[in-house]
C-alpha cells in the first residue's frame, strides 16, 4: 500500500511485476539446476532468495519498507544467476570457462578463457 499511496497505480503495477519476475527467476533457476551437481550452489542460493522474497512480502504487509534495498539486491542476484544458468545449459559450455584466477592484489576475479 505504501507504493500505491506514494506513486499511484502505475508504480504499483511495476513493483508487483518486479516481485513476480523475481519469483519466476528463482523458480526457473531451481528447476534447471535441480539435478546438476556443478550448479548446486545456484539451486541453494535461488531457494534462499525465494524465501527472502517471501519474508519480505510477508513483512511488507505489516510494515512500511517498500523501498528497502534488499529487494533490489535480490532482483539483481536472481537476474545474473538466471543468465549464468542459461549460459551453462548452452552447448559447448565447460565448467573451466568460468574459473577463479588470482590477481596481483590477491583478490580473486572471474575470467573467461
Amino acid at each position: 500500500f505504501e507504493v500505491l499511496g506514494d506513486s499511484g497505480f502505475p508504480a504499483l503495477v511495476l513493483y508487483l511485476l518486479l516481485l513476480a519476475n523475481c519469483f519466476r527467476n528463482s523458480a526457473m533457476i531451481r528447476r534447471k539446476t535441480r539435478k546438476r551437481a556443478e550448479l548446486s550452489w545456484a539451486y541453494d542460493l535461488a531457494g534462499m532468495l525465494q524465501l527472502t522474497l517471501f519474508v519480505f512480502c510477508l513483512g511488507g504487509s505489516a510494515l512500511s519498507f517498500a523501498y528497502y534495498d534488499g529487494l533490489w539486491i535480490c532482483a539483481g542476484l536472481l537476474s545474473v544467476m538466471r543468465q549464468m544458468v542459461q549460459r551453462s545449459a548452452a552447448p559447448g559450455w565447460k565448467e573451466a570457462d568460468y574459473r577463479l584466477s588470482g590477481t596481483l592484489a590477491g583478490a580473486p576475479r572471474f575470467v573467461a578463457e
